[in-house]
């Protein structure tokens, strides 16, 4: 019985970690956007939301995006 207790409480602990400590969503910023480490962007997925929900990205044009944004990586048109 304690064992069984001790179970639930060591994932009800794990999944409160996971919940909590995964979602480190932050304000746009084009520093953070443009930040990579040689490989991939790792801040893009902690500030995606906040651009899609507080920065009116629909509708605009390529060149007002890429003010917006930043020039990407490789530079193609």
């Amino acid at each position: 019985m304690v064992y069984k207790a001790s179970v639930y409480i060591l994932l009800g602990m794990i999944g409160f970690a996971t919940l909590t400590g995964c979602n480190d969503n932050s304000k746009f910023d084009r520093k953070k956007w443009a930040y990579s480490d040689g490989l991939e962007y790792p801040m893009r997925d902690n500030i995606l939301d906040d651009l899609m929900a507080n920065h009116h990205i629909k509708g605009l044009t390529f060149d007002q995006v890429i003010d917006s944004l930043g020039s990407p990586s490789a530079a193609t048109r």
